[in-house]
């Protein structure tokens, strides 16, 4: 289990492979799995608008 860096809300370990994306259930923050034994996560960093360029 892991805590979510943004409202430390538990995160149960689902067998989440490393580098997926899931979503915090307490605040909706997107998270990334940067560790899986044990479950350690991190915000998912943000992508950049291109605005059509």
């Amino acid at each position: 289990m892991a805590n979510c860096p943004e409202c430390d809300a538990q995160v149960e370990d689902n067998g989440y492979e490393l580098g997926e994306l899931i979503i915090c259930e307490d605040c909706g923050s997107e998270l990334e799995v940067i560790g899986t034994n044990p479950l350690e996560v991190d915000l998912a960093p943000m992508e950049d608008e291109d605005w059509g360029e």
